[in-house]
């Protein structure tokens, strides 16, 4: 019942699921945290995004501010295109939270110099944060270190001969760190970060197809579900967050780490 309890909540659109006593108190509080994140990682496996997004979207009031605009429209962007990152820049927590509000299908990287505003990415649907100590003046340039440490951390699949990789980038117009007005005057693009960037578009345009072209279908009802969506590889970067009940059994640094490195994003204390 747990599990179908977690995966229930995760479809419907949590941001975080906890655990309590099994951290707190359990013997096995570090397989206890793992399998909920397996579980996690399972049930956002079998999200349609597409309707996800159009569900938020359709219950929205309109008409909605500059900002949730292009914020809405990055996440559709990220669905559209199939793209592997969507990355924003804001020293403002709102324009993060309203690309999650839209649940991308992909991880959301929030470059900031607020180091406050990088510890709430923990608590939210799909971001993770990329903290920056100096200013940023050239955003081009920290999307490229974005997809490289997205690479290296596993956030996006690692590409084979240097394969390019299709970002969402929102940032501010006139100064790139949105912050207080500035996240109504905000800027949308897309970008192909990597070294073989026309050969990559080629192949994306023949990779895009409308449907299952092969000569057999096993079933093709009006879900459209076929063959290609049961063979093709599924995305299985988790974005939805673990909470984790400190308590006697790991109040040691060493057990603290073992939660960390089995999928805690948040440490939650009873007092």
């Amino acid at each position: 019942a747990e599990m179908t309890d977690v995966a229930n909540a995760v479809i419907d659109g949590a941001d975080a699921v906890m655990l309590s006593g099994e951290t707190a108190n359990g013997a096995f509080f570090a397989e206890a945290c793992l399998t909920q994140a397996l579980i996690v990682a399972n049930a956002e496996a079998g999200i349609d995004y597409n309707a996800a997004y159009k569900f938020v979207r359709n219950f929205v009031r309109k008409p909605v501010s500059s900002c949730e605009g292009i914020c809405n429209s990055a996440s559709q962007a990220a669905i559209d295109t199939n793209a592997n990152l969507i990355v924003v820049f804001c020293d403002s927590f709102y324009p993060a939270r309203l690309i999650a509000k839209y649940k991308p299908p992909c991880p959301v990287i929030v470059v900031t110099n607020n180091e406050k505003l990088a510890c709430h990415c923990n608590s939210t649907f799909g971001l993770v944060p990329y903290f920056l100590t100096t200013p940023v003046t050239n955003m081009d340039e920290i999307v490229t270190k974005v997809v490289d440490y997205a690479q290296k951390v596993g956030l996006v699949e690692p590409k084979e001969d240097n394969a390019s990789c299709l970002t969402v980038v929102v940032g501010g117009r006139d100064k790139i760190m949105a912050k207080g007005y500035e996240v109504n005057n905000l800027i949308l693009k897309t970008m192909l970060v990597g070294e073989d960037v026309h050969d990559q578009t080629v192949k994306r345009k023949k990779l895009a197809k409308k449907g299952y072209e092969g000569e057999y279908t096993i079933t093709y009802s009006s879900t459209r579900v076929g063959l290609d969506n049961i063979c093709d590889p599924c995305q299985t970067v988790r974005k939805s967050k673990i909470v984790c009940t400190m308590g006697p059994k790991c109040w040691s640094e060493e057990n603290v780490c073992k939660l960390l490195e089995a999928g805690m994003n948040i440490a939650r204390f009873n007092f």
